[in-house]
């Protein structure tokens, strides 16, 4: 992953910003939801390169996310991610 080496992360722009690691010592998920959905963000390491495990708890399904769509999410317009994000779209099986 590249990096500018002018801009500090986001973690050091805003102080309730914090690493994944910060957030799950031993392990653990971290849970993060509102009043329309709850995902599980968890650490796998077992694979070439870190991957975050995006689970949706009420239906349990599980998605592995490498960084590479990750940083595709960053740069998504937000006409693009507003349309991702449409409750609309979203099928549960």
């Amino acid at each position: 992953m590249s990096t500018n080496p002018t801009t500090p992360p986001l973690s050091a722009h805003t102080p309730s910003v914090r690493t994944l690691a910060e957030l799950v010592p031993g392990g653990q998920g971290v849970l993060v939801g509102n009043e329309f959905a709850q995902v599980e963000i968890l650490l796998n390491t077992a694979g070439r390169v870190p991957r975050l495990v995006l689970r949706d708890v009420e239906s349990g399904r599980a998605r592995l996310i490498d960084p590479l769509v990750l940083e595709a999410l960053v740069h998504m317009s937000d006409e693009s991610m507003r349309a991702l994000a449409d409750p609309n779209l979203i099928v549960s099986e």
